[in-house]
């Protein structure tokens, strides 16, 4: 077998849709080889040889096209080109468009793993938060009249949000249930366990078949995912109860969100 496909023969431009969801671009095809003959060309077997040359449905496309992907491709004509060969070549289009667009089943994507369709966006913020504890983990107090007492404090975090998009050709009920409201138990691209959570799975598809996917990940310093209980003084309510009356303490620090390993969903974080 043989052939090689050259593409945008209109002059390197592609052809964008008038509603701005579909493009197409134009391939030739040449050298083709396989079981052929000037008098009796075996068309089948032509078409089996362009194939193997023409990107896979599901495929992304390549800028400035971004986030679409190959629907379909098609032969508009073949023709004979070395009669002596005898060689042939062929010309066609290939189709790209967004995965939800309708029209045919979309096959071709690739569930659990990092492939076509991939988007990652980023976002961080710093966000005001209450501290119990200074940055070596001793409690903050306060000691007056030989009383001393929780205290809470200003402090500052950063906060990322992480929105991971592919296309997976099954619903991800299963991962719904089993990720989302869950904190990573174990390392995680290079996030500490227990600092990530799994905030959203955002599921849509208009064709049943296939589904573009969005995990929305939040990132958070664990100890600031863990909830802090303050006993109050019974004899002064609103106000946390001395140290020295409290056992172990006037603060209890729990965790309140369940874990789970997050290596599963193959999802990998550019580095």
């Amino acid at each position: 077998m043989a052939g090689t496909i050259t593409y945008d023969t209109d002059g390197g431009n592609f052809l964008a849709g008038i509603d701005g969801n579909t493009w197409a671009r134009e391939f030739w095809i040449s050298g083709l080889t396989s079981g052929v003959s000037v008098s009796a060309p075996n068309i089948p077997n032509l078409i089996s040889e362009a194939f193997v040359l023409v990107p896979d449905t599901g495929t992304a496309a390549p800028s400035p096209i971004l986030n679409m992907f190959v629907r379909s491709a098609g032969f508009d004509r073949f023709w004979c080109e070395d009669e002596a060969t005898p060689t042939w070549g062929a010309s066609g289009v290939i189709n790209y468009a967004t995965p939800t667009r309708a029209g045919g089943a979309f096959v071709g994507s690739v569930p659990d793993s990092n492939g076509p369709g991939i988007t990652l966006a980023t976002s961080s913020a710093v966000q005001e938060i209450d501290l119990y504890y200074d940055v070596l983990g001793a409690q903050l107090t306060t000691t007056n009249d030989n009383v001393t007492q929780a205290h809470r404090a200003v402090g500052f975090a950063v906060v990322a949000s992480h929105t991971f998009t592919r296309l997976e050709d099954a619903h991800p009920e299963g991962r719904i249930n089993t990720y989302t409201g869950k904190l990573n138990s174990a390392l995680w691209n290079g996030y500490a366990a227990k600092s990530m959570l799994c905030a959203n799975i955002d599921v849509r598809s208009d064709d049943g078949e296939n589904w573009v996917v969005t995990y929305t990940f939040e990132y958070k310093p664990p100890a600031q995912w863990q909830a802090t209980f303050i006993h109050d003084d019974p004899f002064y309510p609103g106000n946390p109860i001395p140290l020295s009356e409290a056992d172990p303490g006037a603060l209890l620090v729990a965790d309140v969100l369940d874990t789970v390993d997050f290596g599963p969903l193959n999802i990998v974080f550019p580095s």
